[in-house]
Protein backbone atom coordinates (compact mmCIF):
# COMPACT_ATOMS: atom_id res chain seq x y z
CA UNK A 1 0.00 0.00 0.00
CA UNK A 2 1.15 3.56 -0.82
CA UNK A 3 0.61 6.61 1.07
CA UNK A 4 0.77 9.85 -1.05
CA UNK A 5 0.40 13.09 -0.73
CA UNK A 6 1.99 17.21 -1.15
CA UNK A 7 4.48 17.90 1.63
CA UNK A 8 3.13 18.87 5.12
CA UNK A 9 0.26 17.10 4.61
CA UNK A 10 0.02 13.97 7.15
CA UNK A 11 2.13 11.45 5.24
CA UNK A 12 4.62 10.37 7.83
CA UNK A 13 1.76 11.17 10.41
CA UNK A 14 -0.82 8.27 9.29
CA UNK A 15 1.88 5.67 8.93
CA UNK A 16 3.08 6.28 12.11
CA UNK A 17 -0.17 5.85 13.53
CA UNK A 18 -1.49 2.76 11.42
CA UNK A 19 1.83 1.36 12.77
CA UNK A 20 1.08 1.91 16.54
CA UNK A 21 -2.53 1.21 16.06
CA UNK A 22 -1.63 -2.88 14.44
CA UNK A 23 1.26 -2.96 17.53
CA UNK A 24 -1.44 -2.11 19.83
CA UNK A 25 -3.71 -4.65 18.31
CA UNK A 26 -1.07 -7.32 18.05
CA UNK A 27 -0.17 -7.00 21.84
CA UNK A 28 -3.78 -7.20 23.11
CA UNK A 29 -4.27 -10.20 21.13
CA UNK A 30 -0.93 -12.11 21.57
CA UNK A 31 -0.21 -11.60 17.78
CA UNK A 32 3.81 -12.12 16.77
CA UNK A 33 3.18 -9.13 14.21
CA UNK A 34 5.81 -6.23 14.74
CA UNK A 35 5.31 -3.20 12.30
CA UNK A 36 8.93 -1.74 11.55
CA UNK A 37 8.80 1.92 10.94
CA UNK A 38 11.86 2.55 8.69
CA UNK A 39 12.34 5.76 8.38
CA UNK A 40 15.20 7.34 5.84
CA UNK A 41 13.85 10.54 7.31
CA UNK A 42 13.48 10.47 11.07
CA UNK A 43 15.81 8.81 13.54
CA UNK A 44 14.44 6.76 16.21
CA UNK A 45 14.40 9.62 18.45
CA UNK A 46 12.13 11.63 16.82
CA UNK A 47 9.59 9.18 15.49
CA UNK A 48 9.37 7.83 19.56
CA UNK A 49 9.11 12.07 20.12
CA UNK A 50 6.06 11.93 17.58
CA UNK A 51 4.38 9.04 19.11
CA UNK A 52 4.49 10.40 22.32
CA UNK A 53 2.54 13.34 21.38
CA UNK A 54 0.39 11.05 19.95
CA UNK A 55 -0.42 8.96 22.73
CA UNK A 56 -0.66 11.69 25.12
CA UNK A 57 -4.08 12.65 23.11
CA UNK A 58 -5.19 9.18 23.37
CA UNK A 59 -4.68 8.38 26.47
CA UNK A 60 -6.26 12.10 27.77
CA UNK A 61 -9.37 10.85 25.38
CA UNK A 62 -9.68 7.70 27.22
CA UNK A 63 -9.24 8.77 30.19
CA UNK A 64 -11.35 11.75 29.59
CA UNK A 65 -9.40 14.12 31.71
CA UNK A 66 -10.09 17.92 30.58
CA UNK A 67 -7.17 19.05 33.24
CA UNK A 68 -4.00 18.60 31.04
CA UNK A 69 -3.16 19.41 27.88
CA UNK A 70 -1.80 16.90 24.95
CA UNK A 71 2.17 16.41 25.15
CA UNK A 72 3.62 18.76 22.16
CA UNK A 73 6.81 18.37 19.96
CA UNK A 74 8.07 21.64 20.84
CA UNK A 75 8.01 20.88 24.34
CA UNK A 76 9.89 18.01 24.30
CA UNK A 77 12.78 19.26 21.90
CA UNK A 78 12.60 21.94 24.36
CA UNK A 79 13.10 20.07 27.33
CA UNK A 80 15.64 18.25 25.81
CA UNK A 81 17.69 20.96 24.63
CA UNK A 82 18.01 22.91 28.13
CA UNK A 83 18.77 19.10 29.67
CA UNK A 84 22.00 18.54 27.45
CA UNK A 85 22.90 22.47 28.49
CA UNK A 86 22.92 21.48 31.93
CA UNK A 87 24.88 18.06 31.31
CA UNK A 88 27.33 19.85 29.13
CA UNK A 89 30.97 20.13 30.97
CA UNK A 90 29.44 18.23 33.77
CA UNK A 91 30.73 14.52 33.22
CA UNK A 92 27.10 13.03 33.25
CA UNK A 93 26.50 10.99 31.10
CA UNK A 94 24.03 11.39 28.18
CA UNK A 95 21.97 8.05 29.24
CA UNK A 96 20.58 9.89 31.92
CA UNK A 97 18.88 12.37 29.38
CA UNK A 98 15.61 10.00 29.69
CA UNK A 99 15.02 10.15 33.38
CA UNK A 100 15.81 14.21 33.03
CA UNK A 101 13.15 14.19 30.30
CA UNK A 102 10.46 12.92 31.79
CA UNK A 103 11.12 14.57 35.30
CA UNK A 104 10.89 17.89 33.42
CA UNK A 105 8.21 16.94 31.59
CA UNK A 106 4.15 17.14 32.52
CA UNK A 107 2.57 14.33 33.85
CA UNK A 108 0.79 13.06 30.57
CA UNK A 109 4.42 12.37 29.41
CA UNK A 110 5.17 9.57 31.99
CA UNK A 111 1.46 8.40 31.15
CA UNK A 112 2.07 8.49 27.21
CA UNK A 113 5.24 6.73 27.54
CA UNK A 114 3.68 3.76 30.05
CA UNK A 115 1.41 3.29 27.08
CA UNK A 116 3.47 3.27 24.48
CA UNK A 117 5.40 0.44 26.73
CA UNK A 118 2.85 -2.08 26.50
CA UNK A 119 2.80 -2.49 22.89
CA UNK A 120 6.35 -1.11 22.18
CA UNK A 121 7.49 -5.10 22.37
CA UNK A 122 5.34 -5.08 18.89
CA UNK A 123 6.51 -1.97 17.32
CA UNK A 124 9.83 -1.05 15.72
CA UNK A 125 10.96 2.36 15.24
CA UNK A 126 14.53 3.21 12.94
CA UNK A 127 16.67 5.62 11.15
CA UNK A 128 17.31 4.02 7.42
CA UNK A 129 20.84 4.62 6.00
CA UNK A 130 21.05 5.71 2.36
CA UNK A 131 23.25 3.77 1.62
CA UNK A 132 23.07 0.63 3.31
CA UNK A 133 19.20 -0.01 3.40
CA UNK A 134 18.52 -1.40 0.57
CA UNK A 135 15.12 -3.90 0.09
CA UNK A 136 17.55 -6.72 0.48
CA UNK A 137 18.65 -5.53 3.71
CA UNK A 138 14.94 -5.16 4.77
CA UNK A 139 14.32 -8.75 3.66
CA UNK A 140 17.15 -10.01 5.97
CA UNK A 141 15.67 -8.46 8.62
CA UNK A 142 12.43 -9.87 7.94
CA UNK A 143 13.53 -13.57 7.52
CA UNK A 144 15.75 -12.71 10.92
CA UNK A 145 12.95 -11.94 12.74
CA UNK A 146 10.73 -14.91 11.43
CA UNK A 147 13.51 -17.56 11.28
CA UNK A 148 14.74 -16.71 14.87
CA UNK A 149 12.78 -14.93 16.97
CA UNK A 150 8.81 -16.01 15.49
CA UNK A 151 7.68 -12.96 14.57
CA UNK A 152 6.16 -11.29 11.59
CA UNK A 153 7.74 -8.54 10.32
CA UNK A 154 5.48 -5.53 8.91
CA UNK A 155 7.74 -3.04 7.24
CA UNK A 156 6.22 0.81 7.24
CA UNK A 157 9.13 2.78 5.19
CA UNK A 158 9.49 6.52 4.99
CA UNK A 159 9.83 7.14 2.01
CA UNK A 160 9.76 5.15 -1.34
CA UNK A 161 12.15 7.30 -3.20
CA UNK A 162 15.17 7.25 -0.48
CA UNK A 163 15.24 3.26 -0.50
CA UNK A 164 18.88 2.93 -2.01
CA UNK A 165 19.38 1.11 -4.95
CA UNK A 166 20.37 -2.72 -5.23
CA UNK A 167 24.42 -3.40 -5.87
CA UNK A 168 23.75 -3.93 -9.44
CA UNK A 169 22.36 -0.32 -9.80
CA UNK A 170 24.68 1.66 -7.83
CA UNK A 171 26.05 2.95 -10.86
CA UNK A 172 22.23 4.08 -12.22
CA UNK A 173 20.97 5.86 -9.71
CA UNK A 174 21.95 9.58 -10.74
CA UNK A 175 21.74 9.24 -14.30
CA UNK A 176 18.89 6.87 -14.47
CA UNK A 177 16.89 7.26 -11.14
CA UNK A 178 13.37 5.90 -12.78
CA UNK A 179 15.46 2.57 -13.45
CA UNK A 180 16.62 2.29 -9.31
CA UNK A 181 12.90 3.10 -8.25
CA UNK A 182 11.22 1.12 -10.94
CA UNK A 183 13.54 -1.64 -9.81
CA UNK A 184 13.03 -1.47 -5.95
CA UNK A 185 9.14 -0.96 -6.16
CA UNK A 186 9.08 -4.48 -8.06
CA UNK A 187 11.43 -5.51 -5.00
CA UNK A 188 9.34 -4.38 -2.42
CA UNK A 189 6.10 -5.97 -4.08
CA UNK A 190 8.15 -9.36 -4.53
CA UNK A 191 9.28 -9.23 -0.79
CA UNK A 192 5.86 -8.68 0.48
CA UNK A 193 4.22 -11.38 -1.50
CA UNK A 194 6.99 -14.09 -0.98
CA UNK A 195 6.93 -13.98 3.27
CA UNK A 196 3.04 -12.76 2.92
CA UNK A 197 3.30 -9.98 5.00
CA UNK A 198 1.67 -6.44 3.53
CA UNK A 199 4.13 -3.53 3.57
CA UNK A 200 3.08 -0.10 3.73
CA UNK A 201 5.70 2.86 2.29
CA UNK A 202 5.35 6.75 1.72
CA UNK A 203 5.80 7.79 -1.44
CA UNK A 204 6.81 11.53 -2.63
CA UNK A 205 4.63 13.15 -5.65
CA UNK A 206 6.21 15.07 -9.09
CA UNK A 207 7.72 18.33 -8.38
CA UNK A 208 5.21 19.58 -11.29
CA UNK A 209 2.20 18.23 -9.59
CA UNK A 210 3.04 20.36 -6.74
CA UNK A 211 3.46 23.50 -8.42
CA UNK A 212 0.31 23.23 -9.46
CA UNK A 213 -2.98 24.58 -8.11
CA UNK A 214 -4.73 21.15 -7.63
CA UNK A 215 -5.13 18.46 -5.61
CA UNK A 216 -2.65 15.52 -6.35
CA UNK A 217 -3.46 12.04 -7.45
CA UNK A 218 -1.93 8.52 -7.98
CA UNK A 219 -0.54 9.71 -11.57
CA UNK A 220 1.64 12.52 -10.04
CA UNK A 221 3.19 9.74 -7.74
CA UNK A 222 6.96 10.82 -7.91
CA UNK A 223 8.59 7.98 -10.59
CA UNK A 224 8.27 5.63 -13.09
CA UNK A 225 4.69 3.99 -13.74
CA UNK A 226 5.22 1.38 -11.92
CA UNK A 227 4.80 3.13 -8.82
CA UNK A 228 0.70 3.27 -9.74
CA UNK A 229 -0.11 0.22 -10.85
CA UNK A 230 1.84 -2.31 -8.68
CA UNK A 231 0.85 -1.21 -5.31
CA UNK A 232 -2.12 -2.94 -4.44
CA UNK A 233 -3.62 -0.03 -2.38
CA UNK A 234 -2.94 3.87 -3.03
CA UNK A 235 -3.91 6.82 -0.59
CA UNK A 236 -3.57 10.26 -1.44
CA UNK A 237 -3.73 13.04 0.80
CA UNK A 238 -4.50 16.67 -0.28
CA UNK A 239 -5.11 19.69 2.26
CA UNK A 240 -8.57 20.71 2.93
CA UNK A 241 -8.52 23.96 4.99
CA UNK A 242 -6.93 25.32 7.94
CA UNK A 243 -8.61 25.68 11.59
CA UNK A 244 -7.02 27.18 14.78
CA UNK A 245 -4.25 24.56 15.98
CA UNK A 246 -5.90 21.61 13.25
CA UNK A 247 -5.94 20.91 9.93
CA UNK A 248 -8.46 19.35 7.37
CA UNK A 249 -7.29 16.79 4.88
CA UNK A 250 -8.56 14.46 2.46
CA UNK A 251 -7.52 11.17 2.36
CA UNK A 252 -8.69 9.38 -1.34
CA UNK A 253 -8.65 5.85 -1.78
CA UNK A 254 -7.68 5.86 -5.28
CA UNK A 255 -6.99 2.72 -5.92
CA UNK A 256 -7.91 -0.70 -4.36
CA UNK A 257 -7.37 -4.25 -6.51
CA UNK A 258 -9.45 -6.16 -4.03
CA UNK A 259 -12.37 -3.90 -3.57
CA UNK A 260 -14.32 -0.87 -4.36
CA UNK A 261 -12.27 2.40 -4.48
CA UNK A 262 -12.52 5.96 -5.63
CA UNK A 263 -13.58 7.09 -2.26
CA UNK A 264 -12.79 10.36 -0.51
CA UNK A 265 -13.01 11.20 3.20
CA UNK A 266 -12.27 14.69 5.13
CA UNK A 267 -10.29 14.04 8.26
CA UNK A 268 -9.21 16.60 11.34
CA UNK A 269 -5.23 16.62 11.20
CA UNK A 270 -3.87 17.62 14.97
CA UNK A 271 -0.43 18.89 13.74
CA UNK A 272 1.27 19.59 17.01
CA UNK A 273 -0.26 15.74 18.38
CA UNK A 274 1.14 14.11 15.15
CA UNK A 275 -2.29 12.79 15.18
CA UNK A 276 -5.24 12.01 12.49
CA UNK A 277 -8.82 11.86 13.58
CA UNK A 278 -9.62 8.36 12.76
CA UNK A 279 -13.65 9.25 12.07
CA UNK A 280 -13.85 11.29 8.62
CA UNK A 281 -17.17 12.52 6.97
CA UNK A 282 -17.34 11.08 3.76
CA UNK A 283 -17.65 12.95 0.61
CA UNK A 284 -19.76 12.30 -2.55
CA UNK A 285 -17.92 10.63 -5.06
CA UNK A 286 -19.54 11.96 -8.00
CA UNK A 287 -19.00 15.35 -6.84
CA UNK A 288 -15.67 14.89 -6.19
CA UNK A 289 -14.77 14.00 -9.45
CA UNK A 290 -16.47 16.67 -11.26
CA UNK A 291 -14.49 19.26 -8.38
CA UNK A 292 -11.29 17.98 -9.32
CA UNK A 293 -11.86 17.71 -13.28
CA UNK A 294 -12.80 21.26 -13.04
CA UNK A 295 -9.78 22.19 -11.16
CA UNK A 296 -7.12 20.02 -13.11
CA UNK A 297 -8.96 22.55 -16.18
CA UNK A 298 -8.36 25.72 -14.41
Amino acid sequence: MLIAGRQNVGKTIIALQIARNIASWAQENGHPLMPWVLSYEHDDWDLLSRLLCMESLIQMREVGSAQQKPLSYWEINRAVREIKRELEGKGERLDRLLDLLFARLPAVAMQALMAISRYMPNLMLSLGDRTHTTVQAIEEVIVHYKKHLGIYILPVIDYLQTIPPPISLVQQAIGNPDIVHARNIGLIKDLGMRHHVPVIAVAAIEDAALKAQRPVHIEDIFGPIQAQYTPDRVIILNPDSFEGDGAKIRLSLEKNRRGPSEFEWRHERLGAQFYIEPGGKAFDTGAVSKRWQSNAVK
